[in-house]
């Protein structure tokens, strides 16, 4: 065990061990580090500070804790925020894709397709490739296995008005 990993060790066992206990540290003629319970005689030595450890059981919990500020936020709102950022980003890499790779009459097409979809009163979802899909009682059965992200109304919403807008430029172009 390396010098520094053997005096953590030591220092760790001692600090659980001893706890109302005097710790001294010392070094001796050949440099090395020593502690003990006990200061040596024909040393001089100093007395460690050692801190006590909180108890399980005073530490309290997330829940339990004074109200966050009006800035902060809990670890998984600020997880669920950068997975929602990260999503609204390979969307906007989506698009930005297929506006570069379809022309114009090509992007019409799709915008009414995408606003057709999400103008049906049906749950509507994300799959896996990024393909809105709707699921309707009337319609046949999707055949579809994988991870569904549904579509909150917020951003049905605002998916709807992003797919008028570029709708309204297709007809001022015609």
């Amino acid at each position: 065990m390396k010098k520094h990993q053997w005096i953590a060790a030591v220092i760790l066992v001692l600090s659980f061990g001893l706890a109302e206990a005097q710790v001294y540290k010392w070094v001796d003629a050949d440099g090395n580090v020593h502690y003990s319970d006990k200061p040596p005689a024909d040393q001089q030595s100093t007395e460690v500070e050692i801190q006590q450890a909180v108890p399980a059981d005073d530490i309290p919990e997330a829940d339990e804790g004074p109200e966050a500020d009006e800035g902060e936020m809990s670890a998984e709102a600020w997880l669920e925020q950068q997975r929602a950022e990260r999503e609204a980003d390979r969307q906007q890499k989506r698009q930005e894709k297929w506006i570069t790779e379809t022309g114009a009459s090509q992007q019409c097409r799709n915008a009414r397709r995408m606003l057709d979809r999400l103008e049906i009163q049906c749950p509507a979802f994300y799959d896996d490739r990024g393909i809105l899909r709707v699921e309707c009682p009337y319609q046949p059965r999707i055949a579809y296995e994988g991870e569904r992200r549904y579509i909150e109304d917020a951003d049905r919403a605002a998916s709807i008005a992003h797919y008028r807008e570029q709708l309204r430029h297709c007809d001022d172009a015609n």
